[in-house]
């Protein structure tokens, strides 16, 4: 099936022009009094699907590259074999990247969490608690989309030869393979004016808590001392950075030749106490990144002066409990496709038990507690081949107290930090493993038992004692739940740690109430 060209095909990118009247037409008396030009009207634009659905863009001519609010409607996606019932689609600007292959990047994401206006979930199911476009029963919708010919990733006006952008629809994350409800519309937007830009990203929907932000500038002075780059209210030609919360110097030497930069601003809070001792809250609104011409150096015609505004939003309960287990299992926050991803996951009915075990059999988990390993017996990192070996071990059913017995128990960690003798060896084993010194009498034990049987029998039945397994107990209640054990929690799990290893605890507890509770006041 051939597909059907849009109504409204792609534009060669265009400046806006001075009308040239030429001296035939003032000779002929066709130049007299100008009265004022009235309000260019709106073009809209339509695209046509291969099922027959149409989409709808109220302009898609010279709109403005700052940002352009536009109605898109959709009539006729009632087509077969999508539910309206259960399925849903997204709709945002994004590159075409022809009939077979997903329209993508997108200019400000994709983003099913409704903070910003880039782009929409149009779907009649969609997550509790998150906002979605509905679709009617005939297939129609109606929104609004507000259109930025850039953002930090994306520009419209700056595409390879044969690539456009175009407001699309798709299916969306559900059956994001499914090419049967892309419907595009280009659009075009005006040249942008000559001057500096700014791009953010993320601009909409930053966590209450404190979020970098990625701010990406072009075509700035580059004369010195620089600029700032600021969060707070929108700064009035000012050079001032006292009534700002986050913000950082971007000197003059940082800005390339072409007066282009790139910084994190980190921590960007909506609430904070400037160094004018003033308050300020931006939980509502009205919160802005800016660029200022630095150290109150004056900026008469305010070239390095722009601002973009910013919303922020608190963490439904689910990424919070997504960014608790990320930081906990795998050592960092996640970033934010994977927070969507993750979060959609066990939105869809993965279970929570299902998702813990896949990030503690992950390869970046299993790589942490190797390395681990590596730091506390011998000191150092592993090397790429060591981890990997290891890795291979834990995949191939080795427990992790037999992977740690075999690092306590190894001729490198002997001879260095074990001190080279029995009983050092032992002494500094209990240091730890039992995080206590080892009595005389735990010395000559077990100082006998390595000469019968061998340093990794005695490592490993050291660490699968019931105190080391209730030192580990304890140590994961503090690490995941924030708090100490009771005497039976450890005496309990202590034999559970024992016969099924440490990471069924963490599961176990990651799994709880008490941790996505406490997982919501760590990540709200």
């Amino acid at each position: 099936m051939s597909v059907p060209t849009p109504a409204h095909p792609p534009r060669p990118r265009r400046r806006r022009m001075v009308a040239v009247l030429t001296a035939a037409a003032v000779a002929a008396g066709l130049l007299g009094a100008v009265s004022p030009a009235g309000p260019v009207a709106a073009a809209p634009g339509t695209g046509t699907g291969t099922l027959g659905q149409t989409l709808t863009v109220s302009d898609v001519d010279d709109l403005d590259p700052e940002g352009a609010t536009v109605t898109v409607t959709g009539e006729d996606y009632d087509v077969a074999g999508f539910d309206l019932a259960t399925e849903g689609m997204y709709l945002a600007l994004c590159v075409d990247n022809g009939p077979l292959t997903a329209p993508s990047p997108c200019v400000g994401g994709v983003d099913i969490g409704g903070e910003g206006g880039a782009s929409r979930w149009v779907t009649n199911n969609p997550y509790p608690g998150t906002p979605a476009i509905s679709i009617g029963a005939d297939g129609s919708f109606t929104t609004t989309l507000t259109l930025e010919a850039a953002d930090a990733n994306v520009d419209c006006n700056d595409l390879p030869v044969g690539q456009s952008c175009q407001v699309v629809t798709r299916m969306d994350h559900r059956a994001s393979g499914d090419r049967s409800q892309d419907v595009k519309v280009a659009v075009d937007f005006a040249e942008p004016e000559a001057g500096a830009h700014l791009a953010l990203s993320p601009a909409n929907g930053l966590f209450t808590e404190g979020q970098d932000v990625v701010v990406t500038g072009t075509g700035y002075p580059t004369a010195g001392p620089g600029l700032y780059v600021v969060f707070g209210p929108e700064p009035e030609n000012n050079t001032d950075a006292t009534m700002y919360g986050a913000q950082v110097f971007v000197p003059s030497s940082a800005i390339a030749s072409d007066g282009s930069f790139s910084v994190s601003l980190t921590d960007v809070e909506p609430v904070y106490t400037g160094a004018d001792e003033e308050d300020y809250d931006f939980t509502e609104g009205g919160g802005f990144i800016s660029t200022m011409r630095a150290h109150g150096t004056p900026d008469a015609n305010g070239d390095w002066a722009r601002s973009k505004p910013v919303t922020f939003r608190a963490r439904t309960a689910t990424e919070s409990f997504v960014t608790a287990a990320h930081a906990d299992f795998l050592g960092e926050e996640p970033t934010r496709p994977e927070l969507a991803v993750d979060t959609a996951a066990l939105n869809q009915g993965q279970t929570k038990a299902t998702y813990l075990k896949d990030l503690s059999t992950s390869d970046i988990w299993l790589a942490g507690v190797v390395n681990r390993l590596y730091q506390d017996t011998l000191g150092r990192d592993g090397d790429p081949g060591g981890v990997a070996f290891w890795i291979g071990r834990l995949r191939n059913g080795w427990s992790v107290a037999r992977v740690a017995a075999s690092f306590y128990a190894s001729p490198e960690y002997f001879n260095g930090i074990g001190g080279g003798t029995n009983q050092t060896w032992i002494d500094d084993l209990y240091d730890k493993v039992l995080l206590r010194n080892a009595f005389p009498g735990d010395i000559t034990y077990w100082t006998s038992e390595v000469v019968a049987k061998g340093r990794g029998n005695v490592a490993l039945r050291i660490y699968q004692s019931p105190e080391s397994a209730g030192t580990r107990v304890e140590g994961l209640y503090a690490d995941l739940l924030g708090r100490t054990p009771s005497s039976g929690d450890v005496t309990y799990w202590g034999a559970v740690v024992v016969k099924k290893g440490d990471l069924a605890l963490a599961v176990n507890l990651a799994n709880s109430a008490e941790y996505a509770n406490r997982a919501v006041a760590r990540f709200p």
